[in-house]
């Protein structure tokens, strides 16, 4: 059943059932943008562009991502109401994502992003329109239930950045740490769309220091620490509040800093077809790792278990990267041990992992 209601200048709705095989009790609850992606798919006879439709929007796919490997996960968020946005919330919907917390909004159209690939598959954004529907969550649309409930919280950059949805945000992320709740981060900071270098930087440290889990590409890594190597960038990122840090370099691996252990991950080898939200499939393959337990103790996870927990992201985001696409094409628990299990293509060991 549904429930409409009116604001000024923008009416919103939202599912608030949820479908009957998702629990009341999500694993993980994600919050942000959820957007169209157009990505590049060759050109017609007639020598005009061709863009495939996929449904993304890197919290989403942080939630689909979990969904896939048959845990429980919920999205907070806004859609337009438009074609588009119904489009998003059936991809939700048949990813096994939970929707109750999605509305519409009729104030602005859901966000549009057109990818292209370059010869290596490496990304190129292009984002229109602006304002999206996203930024009009507001405070009185969070979904509480799901919040008081949840044992983690992933949010994005996109969601700090611009109001009403910076202040749901903010106090979603206050509701969940009452019951100290872990928040992740991940900052999906590109220089194509940056605006002002200066601003974003001083934001991304900012607020990266304010949650729990601080996940960011090496690009991002170098943007914030110019000239520092990934180690004292990791360090310093770590000392300033995250209890958890995890840079990811694409084919290189990854690096990881927590209380109790560090080290290096090495990837999967892989041949890529499309990395569109390879790094959301990773984290939400973490995710649904570490909560697992009853609850999620950052401090506590070392050693192995922390080392275990990102190989299985890493063999998460190694499918999703020959996979075009990213929201609709999440790889499933049988997917990941599968590469899990293809030991020729590990690389050895790295690092201390202790």
């Amino acid at each position: 059943m549904s429930e409409a209601r009116s604001q000024s200048e923008t009416e919103l709705r939202s599912d608030r059932s949820a479908p009957d095989h998702l629990s009341s009790s999500p694993q993980v609850v994600c919050i942000g943008d959820v957007v169209i992606d157009f990505t590049a798919s060759g050109v017609s006879d007639a020598g005009n562009p061709i863009y495939e439709c996929n449904a993304g929007g890197s919290p989403a796919n942080v939630a689909a991502a979990v969904a896939a490997l048959d845990g429980q996960s919920a999205f907070l968020g806004c859609v337009g109401e438009d074609d588009f946005g119904d489009l998003l919330r059936t991809s939700l919907m048949e990813a096994g994502v939970d929707v109750r917390g999605l509305v519409t909004t009729t104030e602005a159209g859901t966000r549009l992003v057109f990818i292209e690939l370059a010869e290596d598959n490496e990304r190129h954004f292009k984002r229109y329109p602006w304002p999206a529907a996203e930024r009009c969550l507001r405070a009185a649309d969070l979904d509480l239930d799901l919040l008081d409930h949840c044992k983690a919280l992933h949010v994005s950059m996109g969601a700090l950045r611009e109001q009403p949805i910076r202040e749901a945000t903010w106090e979603a992320i206050a509701r969940v740490r009452r019951r100290e709740v872990p928040v992740s981060f991940d900052s999906n900071w590109t220089q194509e769309i940056s605006v002002d270098p200066i601003r974003e930087r001083r934001f991304l440290l900012d607020t990266g220091a304010e949650m729990d889990i601080r996940k960011l590409s090496l690009n991002e890594l170098e943007f914030l620490f110019p000239g520092a190597t990934i180690e004292e960038a990791t360090d310093a990122l770590f000392d300033s509040g995250p209890r958890l840090v995890i840079v990811t370099a694409g084919a290189q691996g990854c690096h990881y800093r927590s209380a109790a252990s560090s080290g290096f991950v090495p990837a999967f080898p892989v041949q890529a077809l499309d990395t569109t939200g390879t790094g959301d499939t990773f984290l939400g393959a973490l995710l649904y790792q570490l909560t697992r337990a009853d609850t999620v103790d950052l401090d506590a996870v070392c050693g192995d278990a922390m080392y275990d927990a990102l190989c299985f992201a890493s063999a998460a985001g190694a499918v999703g990267a020959t996979r075009r696409g990213s929201l609709r094409v999440m790889p499933s628990m049988a997917d990941v041990m599968c590469m899990l299990e293809r030991p020729e293509t590990r690389q050895p060991a790295n690092g201390d992992h202790a």
